[in-house]
């Protein structure tokens, strides 16, 4: 993966909304498309996380749009399910992205 090259990438975000006629949650997902720069994430970053976590598979997700804890990012068949967001948009340091997300690889 190069550090700066976009990739489009499906992300998919479910929301749970309770059914007051049954009292049950149900489930709904929606998937967009979102340009991202994704990369293994470094040590620096597993330092962030907790132990936990840092055995796994992680990535590191740039974008200029936002990404919330517990999206899915789908890219070239694998799924990581983000654990982590920063957002530094209100820090002009990043000019290759706003927010970056880490997340972890599962089935």
């Amino acid at each position: 993966m190069s550090l700066f090259l976009k990739h489009l990438a499906k992300i998919h975000t479910t929301l749970k909304k309770l059914n007051n006629a049954t009292g049950k949650y149900e489930s709904t997902t929606k998937t967009r498309m979102q340009e991202l720069t994704l990369q293994p994430a470094t040590p620096e970053d597993l330092e962030r996380l907790p132990e936990g976590d840092r055995d796994k598979v992680l990535i590191l997700a740039i974008s200029n749009r936002p990404l919330q804890t517990d999206e899915t990012i789908e890219h070239f068949n694998k799924k990581y399910r983000i654990i982590q967001v920063d957002d530094f948009s209100g820090m002009s340091i990043l000019a290759k992205g706003r927010f970056q997300a880490i997340g972890v690889e599962y089935d």
